[in-house]
């Protein structure tokens, strides 16, 4: 015969067990997935510290910049290209050098296929500039066309050369084809959205 003492004990362990499975078991499970969690947040956590410290220190960079510096700047690479200006400010600089205006085209920013359909707007990198091309025809002495090269170079937003092309004609006259880029770091299409 078993005595009652060793059953009530037996008993006891067999409820202490379950209780380990059923109770004590699924909180440390829980208490460890708390743990894991706490260490991503503190390792998220360390990350934006060191953005915001990196944000910070460009922050006092760009502040240190003086304000006329800033102006130059914008006015030399605009957030956007006004293109009528541009072609204002082109037919100004020829008629400056003392060059005879012929024509001048905006290339568009969609160019069109051989079929005449326009296509996508050329793709650039982000924080890349975006060109603004632009097709000048003029006719002059070599002294007059050296001058409106020297115009642009001169001019207070950038104007590049990317194309020249010279040929000359009867007279003594030559006509010049210069292919023109300004940059602007947001598109017209953007700005009209």
């Amino acid at each position: 015969m078993i005595p009652k003492g060793f059953l009530t004990q037996i008993g006891m362990v067999i409820v202490a067990v379950g209780i380990a499975f059923t109770v004590v078991e699924p909180t440390i499970a829980e208490i460890g997935v708390i743990q894991d969690d706490i260490g991503v947040y503190q390792t998220e956590r360390a990350k934006v510290t060191s953005v915001n410290s990196r944000l910070s220190s460009l922050l006092s960079i760009l502040e240190a910049v003086p304000p006329a510096d800033n102006r130059r700047l914008l006015s030399y690479m605009p957030n956007s290209v006004d293109e009528i200006s541009v072609l204002r400010d082109l037919y100004i600089m020829v008629n400056e050098s003392g060059a005879r205006y012929e024509n001048v085209t905006n290339e568009a920013v969609a160019s069109t296929n051989q079929r005449g359909a326009r296509t996508a707007p050329q793709q650039v990198e982000e924080g890349e500039p975006i060109p603004h091309t632009f097709v000048l025809s003029v006719e002059g002495t070599y002294t007059q066309i050296k001058r409106l090269l020297a115009l642009f170079e001169q001019n207070h937003y950038l104007v590049e050369v990317k194309e020249l092309s010279i040929k000359s004609n009867d007279g003594g006259f030559l006509n010049a084809s210069i292919t023109l880029a300004t940059y602007s770091y947001q598109s017209q299409l953007d700005d009209n959205i």
